[in-house]
């Protein structure tokens, strides 16, 4: 079940969730398919951010994207804008 606080939108007549990835970046997801990762990758991904310290001991394990870095931008961008 997708947490009421989640951050979500409407794109293209569907619904979206911003999934938040333990080393901080986040990405927009169909609502069944952000559930079906969370569920399956509760390790990794979950509806809300991370607590800093969880994402900064992540980040030494899995680096931010350095495309975004370079542009100065935390996370993945969505697909659809």
């Amino acid at each position: 079940m997708i947490p009421t606080n989640s951050e979500s939108r409407r794109h293209a007549g569907r619904t979206q969730i911003l999934l938040h990835r333990i080393n901080g970046e986040s990405a927009w997801q169909d609502s069944i398919d952000a559930r079906h990762t969370v569920r399956n990758h509760q390790d990794e991904w979950s509806f809300t951010p991370w607590p800093a310290d969880v994402q900064k001991k992540a980040q030494r394990d899995i680096p931010l994207n350095p495309e975004n870095a370079r542009r100065g931008e935390v996370g993945f961008q969505p697909v659809y804008n």
